[in-house]
């Protein structure tokens, strides 16, 4: 049975879950980023510093289990104060990678972050994917791999999946983004405890996902602070 997950019922969603069956799913390949080798100088992987400022970060004060986590790419990097806010009584764990994509995540930042062991996870990647000539099917291949870390490593965590927005200096990838959208909605409507938010009709002027300039900040790519306070109080709704 399909699941219809639209913006008012997340807050049952939360308590509820899904009880189908996942075909198996390749998995990556995962790196430890504790070992004393690994090296900004030394190691490809892409944002090192920001995994490093992480680690940092973690060192000092590490995030308590079952806490809210966002992980993703700007999108999730820019909203202001998203780590000073909790949701559901639970704090917000904020680790946003700008510029990263959803493949990124299935190889490398996944296994990293599941180490919070999150209640909930709140993923936004694929934009950047589209960005660098990379189809749906390839973004959806990398999403269901960075579903599988989550299931096999948190399998009692939900994963909210909000839907890429259209931006209106990308307006000639609509069709690219909406079709990535709609396969990633097809996969996760087949998984349990994932679950697919649709903020790209959030953001629009029409139901074909146009996007409402107002949202957005002068680059025509990143939200403006209107922008982030319509998608925070479409969570203050979706999450009691």
């Amino acid at each position: 049975m399909h699941k219809k997950i639209y913006l008012a019922s997340l807050a049952v969603i939360l308590s509820t879950g899904c009880k189908k069956e996942i075909t198996d799913i390749r998995q990556p390949e995962i790196i430890d980023f504790n070992k004393s080798h690994l090296r900004a100088s030394s190691h490809p992987l892409p944002f090192w510093d920001e995994i490093m400022a992480f680690q940092n970060q973690d060192a000092k004060a590490m995030p308590k289990p079952n806490g809210v986590l966002f992980m993703g790419s700007s999108t999730i990097r820019l909203w202001p104060d998203l780590d000073k806010k909790t949701i559901a009584g639970q704090p917000i764990i904020k680790r946003g990678i700008g510029g990263a994509e959803m493949s990124q995540f299935a190889t490398s930042y996944a296994p990293f972050l599941t180490r919070y062991k999150p209640k909930f996870i709140f993923l936004y990647a694929g934009g950047n994917d589209v960005l660098t000539g990379k189809t749906p099917e390839q973004i959806t291949a990398a999403f269901d791999s960075v579903y599988s870390i989550v299931n096999r490593k948190l399998p009692t965590s939900n994963i909210y999946y909000l839907s890429l927005k259209i931006s209106p200096k990308h307006l000639n990838q609509m069709d690219t983004y909406k079709k990535t959208n709609a396969l990633i909605k097809a996969s996760i409507d087949k998984k349990p405890k994932a679950f697919y938010l649709d903020v790209c009709n959030l953001l629009a002027v029409d139901t074909n996902g146009t996007p409402d300039p107002k949202y957005y900040s002068i680059d025509n790519v990143h939200l403006n602070m209107e922008g982030y306070t319509v998608l925070e109080n479409a969570l203050r709704s979706w999450v009691r």
